[in-house]
């Protein structure tokens, strides 16, 4: 029988052959509570985090169950036309 974790990972690697993707992340999603009582979801990694905790006034943080993937794509050279036609590389 497959774990849940197995199943996420095996679809993460059917994607990112499909997508060509050469780097994954993956992120425990945390519940952050504000000094006015309000909350805010954060996705992303400890430095992120403590980024976060500096910008806003946060009193607690709890991590919930989701988990967010990261991907990340390296593109090739952007290629445009000049007014004659010709390809052009952009970086």
């Amino acid at each position: 029988m497959q774990t849940e974790y197995y199943k996420r990972k095996q679809q993460s690697n059917e994607f990112r052959k499909k997508h060509k993707i050469e780097e994954v992340e993956e992120y425990r999603v945390r519940r952050l509570t504000l000094e006015n009582g309000s909350t805010m979801l954060h996705r992303g990694g400890m430095a992120s985090l403590e980024a976060t905790w500096d910008r806003w006034t946060i009193v607690k943080a709890e991590i919930t169950d989701e988990i967010e993937f990261l991907h990340y794509v390296y593109l090739g050279p952007i290629i445009d036309y000049d007014m004659y036609g010709n390809p052009v590389e952009i970086w």
